[in-house]
């Protein structure tokens, strides 16, 4: 059984380890077409997978905690169905594998998308945000209706009032480096917001730094669909403050022509991931605990 520590950082409790020689073992037993292609880990492979380059072309994605390849078979079944309709590329899934005696986790074969995550810094360019507001708006729009039926709920798409206790914990945590009093303010403001009226659209669900693909500065690919599911269009303006600066944050809104309910209910979304990844994060994941901090810091200037 696959499962003895690796390389990787563990960042749960829970954390399904796995060593280069092990994947190798796994392709070699599983994908026996691809037993000499090199491996290589992806360092920043997100908190829910790990990630294996296999050669050149593919890459492994592997669960990192019991239950995440949930999301793998969910990106399986609704990906194909939805790239045709999106104007930047998605991740290609070659094949969904089962689990089997030897590793009890089912796992994703893709295609591997080149570029690099925007983590670095706040990204304060309008151009930007106005490519990833057309990607969400083309999300939003694909099969409206077609599927509404059988389509998954968001992870985040549904109301915010059920994160209101992790909230708070969360605040509570992290109140050596935050003010509390005007963390939870501006939360109580978010949770007031007129509720999503009209029928849910898909979401993406976690538009953060780290599923952001730039190639020379411009936004090439859209990754890590794990969230994907219908519900309140607010979920997706995470990035406005995860991701942007002032400027592009008022040209995202402006491309999505956002209103000021929508817009509150966005801000209650972005605070709550930033609250609660700090305290979960901050001794083991630095680049999500900074991302978690600028998500904090662009809210405070909004609210400034």
């Amino acid at each position: 059984m696959i499962g003895s520590f690796g390389k990787a950082m563990q960042l749960h409790p829970d954390e399904l380890s796995v060593s280069e020689d092990e994947v190798q073992a796994l392709v070699a037993r599983r994908l026996p077409e691809l037993a000499g292609a090199p491996i290589r880990r992806v360092e920043e492979s997100g908190t829910d997978h790990h990630l294996f380059r296999l050669g050149g072309e593919l890459v492994l994605r592997l669960p990192r905690r019991p239950g995440a390849e949930a999301q793998t078979r969910r990106e399986a079944r609704w990906l194909p169905r939805l790239a045709p309709h999106l104007p930047l590329p998605i991740p290609e899934i070659v094949a969904f594998h089962e689990p089997d005696a030897e590793f009890g986790h089912g796992f994703g074969l893709y295609r591997w998308i080149a570029g690099q995550t925007a983590v670095r810094a706040a990204q304060d360019d309008p151009e930007l945000a106005e490519a990833l507001a057309g990607f969400v708006r083309a999300l939003r729009a694909a099969n409206r209706g077609q599927y509404r039926d059988e389509a998954p709920l968001a992870g985040r798409g549904g109301p915010l009032r059920p994160r209101h206790d992790a909230v708070l914990e969360a605040l509570a945590s992290v109140a050596d480096e935050v003010d509390a009093k005007f963390w939870r303010d501006v939360w109580a403001d978010s949770l007031a917001a007129a509720p999503h009226v009209g029928p849910p659209v898909w979401l993406h669900g976690d538009l953060i730094p780290g599923n952001l693909l730039l190639r020379s500065g411009r936004l090439a690919a859209i990754i890590d669909f794990g969230g994907l599911g219908i519900g309140d269009p607010a979920a997706d303006l995470i990035p406005a403050w995860a991701v942007f600066g002032a400027a592009a944050r008022q040209r995202y809104r402006q491309v999505l022509g956002v209103g000021q309910d929508e817009w509150r209910r966005g801000m209650g979304w972005a605070l709550s991931f930033a609250l609660i990844a700090l305290p979960y994060y901050r001794d083991t994941h630095p680049v999500l605990a900074a991302t978690a901090r600028r998500t904090l810091g662009e809210i405070a200037r909004d609210m400034a």
